[in-house]
């Protein structure tokens, strides 16, 4: 039987299939920490302290722990290619929401619908690697997943900033929505 290249069984598949899957959490985790590279920024704009700031990794948190356990009710339930399209949707919905915030309340909700759609898209995730990769590239499926990740972290970290500075906060918080939007697009 001829495993090629473009067969579902072969390696390369696969792996192109990890790539997918790591690129659709990339963005999550860049929108996620935008805030805190941005944080003095935010603040002198907005008029506010860093407990308001805080506030927003409350909302997400507020948001994240119960959706995760639904996430994976309705991962089981709709299957994963359509729970992580809903949960992509609400990472961007709430990305959106936050480039656009005219107000703290409005920030918040943002954040409330991004950690909505964030930790379970994690979830959905996790199931599509389990699904692909088995003994000893499970892990390093994972591994290669997580790194991808991380690097959204490391690069909000430091490009979020000098976009603010240059294009204003606006303009960061649109980047950090259009990432989400790419990694939407990674995931259909």
């Amino acid at each position: 039987m001829d495993t090629g290249v473009l067969h579902p069984s072969g390696r390369p598949y696969r792996f192109t299939v990890l790539l997918f899957a790591a690129a659709m959490i990339f963005g999550s985790y860049f929108a996620y920490d935008s805030l805190g590279a941005i944080e003095s920024l935010l603040m002198e704009q907005m008029g506010v302290g860093r407990n308001a700031i805080g506030a927003t990794y409350t909302m997400y948190s507020l948001a994240a722990i119960p959706a995760v356990l639904a996430g994976g009710f309705l991962i089981d339930r709709l299957g994963t290619r359509r729970a992580s399209l809903v949960f992509s949707a609400l990472v961007v919905l709430g990305a959106v929401l936050v480039a656009l915030a005219p107000d703290l309340a409005t920030l918040y909700a943002g954040r409330l619908l991004f950690g909505m759609g964030s930790e379970s898209l994690i979830v959905c995730q996790s199931a599509i690697l389990a699904r692909w990769f088995t003994g000893r590239e499970l892990a390093l499926a994972f591994g290669i997943a997580l790194t991808v990740s991380r690097l959204g972290t490391l690069f909000s970290f430091n490009t979020e900033a000098l976009v603010a500075q240059r294009f204003g906060i606006a303009g960061a918080l649109w980047l950090a929505a259009g990432l989400c939007g790419l990694s939407l697009a990674a995931n259909l």
